[in-house]
């Protein structure tokens, strides 16, 4: 039964005005109790940080999130994002960061390129909880909202101000840092592909020295061990594929710290 049929019947039964208004008041408690969580956020619930190195889709554009550091000490924030795009000219792109109760906080676009943006945010207050810098395209078609919370930043001690020649060998540490980023996850799939590979083994091993009272057993056997040696073939292959581009990538990390040692 809704609300304003239980207020009618009970008018109807009572016939008492204040009665009614009483009683909506204290059904309205209720709703209030129960339903505020959907519509006033719980303070102590921060929203989930953007990932770095995923690609964020942003209308043509795939975005990477690839740095986020925050100084206490200076107020301030860093955020450096890639861009790539599939458009030969793309929409003009606006910036905004917005904390959560603070409201609007200054931002600025040090680098400001097709490909490679760096965002510097100041005047941060001292309790700030969570961050979230957007890229607005045109007037409002299309919104990203990138996201950091205090328990998740990087803290760094200062976030000083940079010529270009400093914020492009910071791009090329960026770089350094997604490829050691890259290279954990291949040695992660690698590490799996082993395991893998020793449990076959060892049921390899197992089958073969299992006696079987029928022939149609033994051929069962046989079929899935030759199986399983084909599976483990295939991990190999995929093995040293995964170790291929682990050498490409340390190499171009060499390559990257030479050239930033040449920019000093």
């Amino acid at each position: 039964m809704g609300i304003l049929q239980i207020i009618r019947k009970h008018g109807k039964k009572n016939g008492n005005t204040g009665s009614i208004v009483l009683l909506a008041f204290i059904l309205c408690g209720y709703l209030f109790f129960f339903t505020s969580r959907i519509w006033i956020p719980d303070p102590g619930e921060l929203v989930d940080a953007t990932p770095l190195y995923e690609p964020q889709a942003f209308s043509s554009r795939q975005v990477y999130l690839t740095a986020w550091d925050y100084s206490e000490r200076d107020h301030a924030m860093e955020v450096i994002v890639e861009v790539e795009s599939t458009d030969l000219i793309e929409a003009e792109l606006k910036y905004e960061a917005v904390e959560r109760t603070a409201g609007e906080l200054a931002i600025d676009a040090v680098i400001d390129q097709s490909d490679h943006k760096v965002f510097r945010i100041t005047g941060l207050p001292e309790n700030w909880e969570e961050i979230s810098l957007r890229l607005i395209e045109g007037d409002g078609e299309e919104i990203l909202r990138l996201y950091t919370n205090a328990d998740t930043v990087e803290h760094v001690d200062s976030l000083p101000e940079k010529d270009q020649a400093g914020y492009e060998a910071d791009r090329l540490q960026g770089q350094i840092d997604y490829d050691t980023y890259r290279i954990s996850v291949r040695q992660e799939e690698i590490e799996d592909l082993q395991k893998e590979n020793s449990e076959m083994e060892q049921r390899i091993a197992e089958l073969e020295q299992a006696q079987y009272p029928t022939e149609e057993e033994a051929a069962e056997a046989a079929d899935t061990v030759e199986r399983a040696r084909s599976a483990i073939q295939t991990n190999e292959d995929r093995i040293s594929e995964l170790q291929t581009e682990i050498d490409d990538l340390e190499m171009r990390s060499v390559q990257i710290r030479d050239q930033i040692n040449g920019m000093q």
